[in-house]
């Protein structure tokens, strides 16, 4: 391969990996948008069409291990080191 052909293929991966980022902001865009009218009307799903959306609450527990090493463990004190946190989180089926 010269170093034009090279030249010329680093050149159009440029193009592409900017036209991609575009693409990915737009998208951004879109779901924004969805959410904000989905918050609106206060409903966590939508049928659209052949489309369902959801935005929900997501709410996961997990074991805190920097507290867990703070204190003394207990085997059935395994309650206090759970940390709870809640977002929002949207699916297209």
């Amino acid at each position: 391969m010269s170093q034009n052909e090279i030249a010329a293929k680093v050149a159009q991966i440029k193009e592409l990996a900017q036209l991609i980022e575009e693409a990915e902001s737009e998208v951004e865009t879109l779901k924004d948008e969805i959410k904000a009218h989905m918050t609106a009307q206060n409903t966590d799903e939508i049928n659209a069409g052949v489309f369902k959306v959801r935005y929900t609450t997501v709410k996961s527990n997990r074991f805190d291990n920097s507290r867990q090493r703070v204190g003394t463990f207990q085997c059935n004190d395994h309650g206090r080191y759970i940390r709870t946190s809640d977002r929002r989180s949207q699916g297209e089926s």
